[in-house]
């Protein structure tokens, strides 16, 4: 069976070396402190936290945002 390039990469001293530290996953954009949302990719600021995928929900007043809530439920 052959190795994937990518597992070689991987393996290697210059991943650590080069690329950032991935402390947390999340499938989906994640809320901050300063009320903010992280998209998708990598927030060094956010811990070393990695979006993988989801798109930023667009902007509205809390009561429109609280009442798409609670339908939803």
């Amino acid at each position: 069976m052959a190795v994937s390039p990518a597992k070689i990469l991987l393996a290697s001293d210059a991943v650590g070396q080069h690329l950032p530290p991935i402390r947390r996953l999340a499938a989906c954009p994640i809320l901050t402190k300063e009320g903010g949302v992280n998209g998708r990719g990598y927030h060094a600021h956010a811990g070393g936290t990695y979006v993988a995928d989801g798109e930023i929900p667009p902007e509205m007043p809390v009561e429109a945002a609280t009442g798409t809530i609670l339908r939803a439920t």
